[in-house]
């Protein structure tokens, strides 16, 4: 977690164990490599969709093998996917890697690889670094390596309030609290509202998707 030093705003990036999706026997059954959960000044912004059923107005891509009937797939959560497959689980019990954590007064940031979440692709390489910059600045960075091409995207759940700027796109939460998304590369689609995840708060929320 990078946290400002008022202890209300900051970033945690969850690199740690997943199982196999469905597994009861499982501490857990969520799958979300490098998910990251940001909180401003004590608000939740981005939202994660818990153990809930998919909401049935959220457009999927087939997938039989992997199977879709619960928000415990890298797509409900705030990962990158990887060709569509938002209900694509951890092929096998794995655990992400913590390769670098750096706290200095200038700047922090966490660096984790999650490559053998996404093993079933082929890829190569995922990697994620989150830089804390102060004053609530904060920028993620994923490098993806993979020997044939693939479709990334990564996935945000954000609050239910949404709007779309020029290259950008701004949250404000009945908290007062103002989120500002700017990608810096690739393309952000328009977000689509999904009821009925995460079961907390307004029980919905708006997905970006950044290709």
């Amino acid at each position: 977690g990078l946290i400002e030093r008022e202890g209300e705003t900051g970033v945690f990036q969850n690199f740690d164990e997943s199982h196999r999706r469905h597994s009861l026997s499982a501490s857990r059954a969520q799958s979300d490599p490098n998910n990251l959960v940001v909180i401003g000044r004590g608000a939740p912004l981005t939202l994660d969709g818990g153990f809930a059923k998919v909401p049935p107005d959220l457009v999927q891509t087939p997938d039989e093998r992997r199977g879709k009937t619960w928000t415990t797939g890298v797509g409900f959560h705030n990962c990158l996917v990887i060709d569509g497959e938002m209900g694509a689980g951890t092929p096998v019990q794995t655990c992400g890697r913590l390769l670098r954590f750096v706290d200095t007064p200038v700047l922090a940031f966490g660096e984790a690889d999650v490559t053998s979440h996404y093993r079933d692709y082929g890829l190569t390489e995922v990697v994620r670094r989150t830089l804390q910059l102060g004053d609530g600045l904060f920028c993620v960075v994923d490098r993806v390596k993979a020997p044939e091409e693939h479709d990334v995207t990564w996935h945000v759940f954000l609050r239910p309030y949404v709007r779309c700027g020029a290259g950008s796109l701004v949250v404000d939460t009945p908290e007062a609290v103002r989120l500002t998304l700017m990608p810096l590369a690739g393309e952000m689609l328009p977000p689509v509202r999904v009821k009925g995840m995460p079961v907390v708060l307004e029980n919905e929320a708006d997905l970006v998707r950044i290709k």
